[in-house]
């Protein structure tokens, strides 16, 4: 049932879905203490990504025909020939694991793909709505933990 629902409605889900990932993707960027969910979100772009690529490979490369992108690229090589010249070797893949691969290589692919058939007033309202509900998301956290602390005695 559900097949046939996704099947019959191919072309109606995919930008919901898109820019649900996208928008949890910026909401929780900046929240501690919720890395497993972070993780969760971004393998589920990632596995969407990769289904939309597979899906029509012809209508992607275009999007990465830019500046931004060959300049991520030249950076990531420079970044991995460092790598290589380092002493500690270990350690420096790990911290570009963690920030490079990660953090910026990884959102420049991903983020175009999700939201390559939305216009651009679309993706403003997008991320203006994310940052507002992390911001709010965040105030809310610090009030919380705020109010423990007065409970407690403890004055800021």
């Amino acid at each position: 049932m559900l097949t046939t629902s996704l099947t019959l409605n191919k072309e109606k889900w995919k930008p919901i879905w898109n820019k649900a990932l996208v928008f949890l993707f910026v909401a929780t960027y900046f929240l501690d203490g919720i890395t497993r969910y972070k993780h969760l979100i971004i393998i589920l772009m990632v596995i969407t990504a990769i289904y939309q690529v597979s899906r029509s490979p012809k209508s992607f490369p275009p999007l990465f025909k830019n500046s931004v992108f060959y300049s991520v690229a030249v950076l990531s090589l420079i970044l991995v020939y460092s790598i290589l010249i380092s002493p500690d070797m270990k350690e420096s893949f790990k911290e570009f694991e963690n920030t490079v691969l990660e953090g910026f290589l990884l959102y420049t692919l991903l983020i175009p793909v999700l939201l390559k058939d939305e216009t651009k007033e679309t993706i403003a309202k997008i991320v203006l709505f994310s940052f507002l509900t992390s911001l709010g998301l965040r105030c809310l956290a610090e009030s919380i933990l705020y109010i423990e602390d007065y409970n407690k005695g403890i004055m800021p």
